[in-house]
């Protein structure tokens, strides 16, 4: 069972490495600029920005990383099926691959799930909240004191100074004196 096997040698193409590199650097210029568009991006809308990081990291790496390691696996059990051994190892390997990776994935679907929901509360809130205070929205908002009162050193007062029950009036009881400072201005 003699085999006449011939061994053929690639020549070394400079040609070949020169377009490598070539297209490495516009790959890597390409990369570059889509990384400073996504750092203006984050600069505007950094809640968004946060959203599209999440969702990159995991939810589009893993599954890159998935169908990588898939089509290595797949080589690897074609390529190694002369042998019947070969065959047996590669199959196990890719079989624990396999494993590996749905578990990856599963394990990063439910944590793209979880910071997916997290990111959509972040940016609900920033927007209700840009919202309110854009639109001057709230409970007392001007007048709020961080010791409960609605006023200043008074007991329900609202738009006045120093009084008690005073609505919209200075120094008197029930509103009854003079405009409130907020009207005056």
């Amino acid at each position: 069972m003699n085999a006449n096997i011939e061994l053929h040698r690639i020549p070394f193409n400079e040609n070949f490495s020169d377009s490598f590199k070539r297209n490495l650097e516009r790959f890597l210029a390409y990369v570059e600029k889509l990384y400073t568009n996504y750092c203006a991006f984050t600069v505007k809308r950094p809640y968004l920005g946060l959203f599209f990081a999440i969702f990159i990291v995991f939810s589009a790496f893993p599954l890159l990383s998935y169908i990588v390691f898939s089509i290595i696996s797949t080589t690897l059990i074609l390529g190694s099926s002369l042998c019947l051994g070969l065959l047996t190892l590669a199959f196990l390997l890719g079989l624990a691959g396999l494993t590996l990776s749905i578990a990856l994935i599963c394990s990063f679907f439910l944590t793209c799930v979880v910071c997916f929901w997290i990111a959509l509360t972040f940016t609900t809130t920033r927007f209700i909240d840009g919202y309110i205070k854009k639109n001057n929205f709230g409970i007392f908002l001007s007048n709020y004191v961080a010791n409960g009162t609605n006023g200043v050193n008074g007991v329900s007062n609202v738009n006045g100074v120093n009084g008690v029950s005073n609505v919209n009036g200075v120094n008197g009881v029930n509103g009854d004196v003079g405009p409130s400072e907020s009207q005056s201005k």
